[in-house]
Formats: C-alpha cells, structure tokens, sequence
C-alpha cells in the first residue's frame, strides 16, 4: 500500500531565535511528512527558516495581512488559506493566540508550549517532540534532520567568538573573551568577533583590543558566515543555536541558564558549565548572584582546551 500523501501544515512561532533554531531539527521532520509547509514567524526568522530549507514558504508575523489571523475578523480570502491546511500547530500557550486561531482551524488546531514546565530538566527539543508524536504529526521513530555538514574547504584558522547573548545575565565577560581571542592568535589561529545590534556597546572595546569584528546584515548572511569557520565559541544564545544547527564545532558557554532545558543541539557541541551547588536560576529568578560563580567558574584556558579538541583532526 502506497503512502498517504503529505498534508499541508501551517506552522505559528512567535518565539526568538534561539527558540525557533531549537525547533530546527523537527520542523524539517515535520516537512517530511506534511507538505507544503507554512511558516509564521518573525520576518527575519521567517528569511532564515526558508532559506535553510525548513519550511516552503515563510510570512512574517508583523505583516498586516498575517496580524489579521489574530483578530477577530480575518476575512473569507484568510480563512480560506487557513482552510487549505490539514493541520494548524501553534508554538505557543497564550490563549490571546490561540483563541483566534482555534476559531479558525477547530480541531485542526494543535497547541505546544513553547518550553517544558517550569523547573523540568527536559530539553525543549525534546518536549516539543513528545507533544508532536502524542499529537499524530510525528511517528515515534521519525529521525530528527540535522543541517548538512558545511562544505569542504573552510579557513582551518578561523574561529567565531560571538560574545553576546539575548539577556545580560547569561554574558561571560568580555575580558575573557578577549583573552581567548589573544591566545588563538598567538597560537596561529584566526579568531574573529560575531557582532549584531545587541552587541553594540562591547564593540569599542573588542576593536581596541585589535580583534576582526564582522557584522553580518542579517540572520541568512549569520547563517552564512558561521559555515564558514572551523569552531565557535559563545554563551547561550540565539547565534549559538545557529552555529550549532550549521554544523561547525561549538564551545558554548552557561551560567544561570540550564544546559539540560536549552544546550545547542547540533553534531559537535561542548557545552562549558562549572560543577555548582545551586541550581540554574534564569528563568526562576529576577536577577544574577552579585558575585555568579556560573558565569565567573570558566577560566579562558578551559574554553581554550575545549576549542582545541574540536579543532583537532578526528582519528
């Protein structure tokens, strides 16, 4: 008996970068089965998915047209195109999102929350995933897809070092970055900053220092530049998801975040966190300890010797 065919999903994540680059590996199953696939997202999200090949076509969510989905009145053309798909997954768990949309879509309408109950040391990869098959979209032993290996021919020098992050609070600091960057380049390495909009205010001091700085013009152009290094090194963060989603090796930095609910998922990651009495603290409290021994207990030397071991030739 022939397969059935794919049906068509829409897909809505409001979410951020390293929210939606979590998603990566199983929306691109998700393409597998259910074609074509719509996505929703914000604008520059919405560029990177399809041009990663996630989804087959992607609208951002700030257009007007997109906003109507959410109001009351979406009008016959929309809730034609809504109509037009076998299933609706929402990424979300506020009710002012999904009231419209289960307006529109019945029982169509499949709601996930966004990230695991609060406290649960479950990735929200693999959250996602359990509602996904408990739903019907995916079959239990659907392999997760991973990003294409980058090309052959990569600058073997060159390491991306990204040292913002989405929160203040998750930064290692800058001098340590700096430090790293000083002892790549004395051992014959390319080190280079990542630098977007967050990152503004660390750029003075990373020039000073005499470090490459690149900007890329937007989230393709990141996705772009990351396949072109050999290793990484970051916090948690948006960008940090991308390069481990692009496929080069990461050494990823963690403080009051928790590796367990959050670390990169991609073919070659080491996630760097000192051994800590308390527990991870971001999302259960307002700020950081005044001295965080999560973010201050990496020395340079130990994101140095995890570069090192990615860097080295398998064999």
């Amino acid at each position: 008996m022939s397969a059935p065919p794919p049906a068509p999903l829409l897909v809505v994540h409001q979410g951020a970068l390293g929210d939606l680059v979590c998603l990566f590996p199983l929306l691109a199953a998700l393409r597998r089965r259910h074609r074509p696939l719509a996505l929703i997202a914000q604008a520059g999200l919405a560029r990177l998915a399809r041009s990663e090949g996630i989804a087959d076509e992607a609208h951002p969510v700030e257009a007007a047209w997109t906003a109507a989905l959410f109001s009351g009145d979406p009008g016959d053309r929309l809730r034609a195109w809504v109509g037009g798909f076998a299933w609706v997954l929402a990424f979300s768990g506020a009710e002012a999102l999904l009231a419209p949309l289960r307006r529109l879509a019945g029982k169509r309408l499949v709601a996930v929350p966004p990230r695991p109950p609060a406290g649960a040391a479950v990735h929200v990869t693999d959250h996602a995933r359990g509602l996904l098959v408990a739903a019907g979209l995916l079959a239990a032993d659907d392999p997760e897809v991973l990003s294409p290996l980058p090309a052959a021919g990569r600058p073997p020098e060159r390491v991306w070092i990204h040292p913002g992050a989405g929160s203040a609070r998750k930064r290692w600091p800058l001098g340590r970055f700096l430090a790293v960057a000083d002892r790549l380049r004395a051992a014959g390495k390319d080190p280079a900053f990542l630098a977007g909009p967050a990152e503004g205010d660390l750029l003075p001091t990373i020039r000073a220092a005499g470090h490459a700085v690149t900007q890329p013009e937007d989230l393709t152009d990141l996705a772009a530049c990351l396949r072109r290094g050999s290793a990484y090194l970051g916090c948690d963060s948006g960008p940090s998801h991308l390069a481990a989603w692009c496929g080069i090796p990461c050494a990823v930095l963690f403080g009051p975040s928790d590796p367990a609910r959050w670390a990169p998922r991609g073919r070659a990651v080491r996630i760097l966190l000192p051994t800590l009495s308390c527990r991870p603290c971001f999302e259960s409290e307002p700020e950081n300890c005044a001295a965080p021994d999560c973010l201050l207990g990496v020395r340079p030397e130990e994101a140095l010797a995890a570069l090192a071991a990615l860097l080295r030739p398998p064999g």
